[in-house]
């Protein structure tokens, strides 16, 4: 099933950077908006009710690499590393920053 219009393929998706930290969260958004608009133009019950679910799928993908990209960021370092910085001279030097 493929659409005449928009962005309804992988090959059709706009290039992405994909050294950006955000990568697959861009890449689940700009594939949510290509199925949404697979969706509007969609005719029978059948063929929006594979739509929809390939929707959730990709919402529920994107909030998963969401939430790894922010784990990700905030453990980019050994808790001990983390630790020894936080005591060093006693000062919290990751609470300035």
């Amino acid at each position: 099933m493929t659409a005449k219009r928009g962005y309804s393929s992988v090959d059709a998706l706009p290039p992405i950077e994909t050294a950006l930290p955000e990568y697959y969260v861009l890449l689940c958004a700009l594939r949510y908006v290509a199925v949404a608009r697979e969706l509007a133009s969609c005719t029978t019950g059948d063929a929006r009710q594979q739509a929809t679910s390939r929707l959730r799928y990709i919402i529920e993908s994107g909030m998963i690499e969401f939430k790894r990209e922010i784990e990700r960021r905030e453990h980019q370092f050994p808790h001990d590393f983390r630790k020894a910085l936080i005591e060093k001279d006693g000062i919290n030097h990751l609470a300035r920053d």
